[in-house]
């Protein structure tokens, strides 16, 4: 997806780090599952840093087919204490964290990552659903992120150059505070545009789910994706499937966890010119080819499997 620029980790890391991990590649699980490996190998040499990640900037097929580096050069990662020698004063990320909580009149529940204590901290929230939750520091740019997760999804994920904007946002997260009070608190770009789903209910999550993608959608700067998101979604025989992507291709399945029902359609948005192309899976031959999403998203109803047109699956009101 994906969905990704200001949504998740870009789907090249996501399924590189899921076949070494032996996981099947699925944004929105694995990054939460692996969230320092993901780090690692998603931290950016050099790249473009348009877009939000909780760990790196997206990096689109145009961007990264027109983007040269020098990754030998690039790839010396620099000592943390000499990046941040603020942070390595207060010996840890945590410290440094309570420090700037403090001339703010509060107080924060961190915890310190003994792996690297310079570039990464865990946020305990008394919220019991609210967990995966970090601030993470870039390993070759001073700036930091911060994510949280909400049964398994990520809820907020953004990055600053200034750790003293930090401390509002953990606040809220740690408190209980609603998705929305926590995003008018950032000075950052934060929310993912998922809603929580307390009880993990099939349905609150593929809902929450769809509004994830549909903000991705619109962020991607990618119309035809867009156009193909946004008319699955005002299909409602789509609607109350669980949406989910590979290699940019928008699938479907009956459940939002794995194991995923068998895939029966994967559809392909042309970047400019071209057409939609319709699969059964992602990389699978291609079965038809047709010009507007509406003509995609039609195939892709009539290929609906009986049983999952029988499954009962009705999105509820989102709950802020």
């Amino acid at each position: 997806m994906h969905p990704f620029g200001r949504l998740g980790v870009p789907e090249d890391v996501v399924e590189i780090v899921s076949l070494l991990a032996g996981l099947r590649p699925r944004i929105g699980s694995n990054q939460n599952a692996m969230p320092d490996l993901l780090e690692r190998a998603a931290d950016p040499i050099g790249t473009d840093r348009g877009f939000r990640l909780p760990f790196s900037p997206l990096r689109w097929p145009q961007k990264r087919a027109a983007r040269v580096e020098d990754r030998n050069s690039m790839s010396r990662e620099p000592d943390p204490a000499v990046l941040y020698p603020d942070v390595a004063a207060c010996g840890s990320l945590a410290a440094a964290l309570q420090a700037a909580a403090a001339d703010q009149g509060m107080s924060l529940p961190l915890a310190i990552t003994p792996s690297d204590p310079l570039r990464h901290a865990t946020i305990a929230s008394v919220v019991p659903h609210r967990h995966a939750s970090y601030v993470t520091a870039w390993h070759h740019e001073r700036r930091w992120s911060i994510w949280g997760s909400s049964n398994g999804r990520v809820m907020i994920c953004g990055n600053t150059k200034d750790l003293r904007e930090l401390p509002r946002v953990i606040r809220g997260w740690a408190d209980g505070a609603g998705l929305d009070e926590i995003g008018q608190t950032a000075l950052f770009d934060l929310l993912t545009g998922r809603f929580e789903v307390p009880d993990n209910n099939s349905a609150g999550v593929i809902a929450s789910e769809w509004q994830w993608l549909l903000k991705g959608a619109v962020d991607a700067d990618w119309p035809q994706y867009q156009a193909l998101i946004e008319s699955a979604h005002a299909e409602p025989k789509l609607r109350r499937l669980y949406p989910f992507t590979s290699h940019w291709a928008l699938s479907f399945s009956s459940t939002p966890d794995s194991p995923f029902s068998p895939p029966f359609v994967s559809i392909d948005s042309p970047w400019g010119t071209g057409d939609y192309t319709i699969r059964e899976w992602w990389n699978g031959p291609a079965l038809n080819q047709v010009t507007t999403p509406a003509e995609a998203i039609a195939i892709a109803v009539d290929r609906i499997p009986a049983d999952l047109m029988q499954t009962p699956s009705a999105p509820p009101s989102q709950d802020p």
